[in-house]
């Protein structure tokens, strides 16, 4: 038994209690193995808003938005009266500054923009799109003015901290969260049931059913009296547990920003923000993010996509019990895209340093379920004081995802 096992000996007690519950099925969207992909989301969502897209649910989804808004608007505006018909829901709307809304929803009555988060932070040019929404609210004739509505639609509660970080008009910003979203759905989809087409109606309570359990609380989270007693006994061990839990999560998301500052000072990252001031790079973002919820992982990366082109290209650092390097594309990570990366990284490192070629010799396709269909440039041992060696190794991540890039955005622009 190691030192955490004794620790916590309580948790081989759980086996006999709450934890031999039956295994709830998976959803279809989790079969297809994208439950968490915020742009598929965004999809399904901006697909539902539209009330000429044949599923017969009219403005179902746009109204319970609304009625969200209502209940979360600091003056219960009387703006959210109107009704809302004629419905257009656009993804990835672009704004004056280049930016992209991830929905923005035209209606008799109102423009709806929704910045949707999954799991990532608000981290989002959000004063620039409050431009773009009331620009379109004040449309280009006469009569035309409509109610702006800024909806900021999240799995977790943002802070009123993040939001005066991210916007001069945090104010303005709703957040939603999708359960309340979701609970307004289903209360008011007795109204619209007759209509609605059976088989879009299954596909939306399959994506409800799937971002709920992201939420938390599946159907078989019953909660019986020996579970209670069990919890009630060993409170204080839970107690001690779980702020082990935070600290471990604090630890590795502390290690990852300590390297992703290092990564900072490398001179080819530096040469690559240089280089998008160019404004051939059309996405150039550096980010870092630990999980809210159970998993117990932190990470960095880099972002890259081209002017021109649709693929966003990453490099990304990971750390739980192991460093990894991956190279993937955000929104693509199956097999067949994760061997074309492999295949091309290969090819645009003859063309590089002996270091370069030599790192790229010994990637390969991951084969771990968590991160299925990414390269994988390195794994060492969480144990290893390995700065030197992620620095290098994420140095030729960079090099080789911009070769990526450049390689996909000539492919894009001689295709149109």
């Amino acid at each position: 038994m190691n030192s955490v096992e004794s620790n916590f000996e309580f948790l081989a007690e759980c086996d006999n209690t709450f934890l031999q519950r039956p295994i709830e099925p998976p959803t279809f969207m989790e079969v297809l193995g994208n439950p968490h992909w915020e742009n598929v989301w965004s999809n399904i969502l901006a697909f539902f808003l539209d009330d000429s897209n044949g599923h017969g649910m009219k403005n179902l989804w746009a109204k319970s938005l609304l009625e969200c808004a209502k209940k979360k608007s600091p003056s219960g505006c009387d703006k959210y009266e109107n009704d809302i018909s004629n419905i257009d829901a656009i993804r990835e709307y672009h704004t004056k500054k280049g930016k992209s809304i991830d929905i923005l929803v035209h209606g008799d009555n109102y423009v709806i923009g929704i910045e949707n988060k999954v799991y990532s932070g608000v981290h989002n040019p959000l004063d620039d799109y409050v431009e773009t929404i009331d620009k379109e609210a004040k449309g280009t004739e006469a009569g035309l003015e409509r109610t702006p509505v800024y909806i900021l639609l999240t799995l977790c509660e943002v802070s009123e901290k993040e939001l005066r970080e991210n916007s001069r008009n945090h104010e303005k910003w709703i957040n939603v969260l999708y359960n309340d979203y979701f609970e307004q759905i289903l209360d008011n989809f007795g109204k619209y049931m007759d209509e609605a087409d059976e088989k879009w109606t299954i596909f939306m309570k399959d994506f409800i059913k799937t971002a709920k359990k992201r939420i938390g609380g599946g159907e078989n989270m019953k909660l019986d009296s020996d579970t209670v007693k069990f919890m009630k006994e060993k409170e204080n061990d839970i107690s001690k547990f779980l702020d082990w839990t935070d600290d471990v999560k604090a630890s590795l998301k502390s290690k990852v920003v300590e390297i992703r500052r290092e990564i900072e000072r490398t001179e080819d990252i530096r040469d690559l923000y240089e280089y998008s001031e160019g404004a051939k790079v059309k996405r150039l973002k550096v980010w870092d993010y630990s999980p809210v919820k159970s998993d117990l992982y932190a990470c960095t990366g880099i972002d890259v996509k081209f002017e021109g082109g649709k693929r966003t290209l990453v490099a990304e650092i990971i750390l739980d019990y192991e460093w990894r390097i991956f190279i993937w594309e955000r929104d693509h990570e199956d097999d067949s895209r994760g061997r074309e990366i492999l295949d091309d990284i290969k090819e645009i490192a003859q063309n590089e340093d002996d270091c370069i070629r030599e790192i790229t010799n010994g990637a390969k396709l991951n084969d771990r379920d968590n991160w299925k269909g990414r390269v994988l440039l390195l794994q060492r041992n969480a144990d290893e004081d390995c700065t030197t060696v992620l620095k290098e190794y994420m140095r030729v991540a960079v090099k080789l995802v911009v070769g990526l890039a450049e390689k996909y955005d000539k492919f894009t622009t001689e295709q149109q």
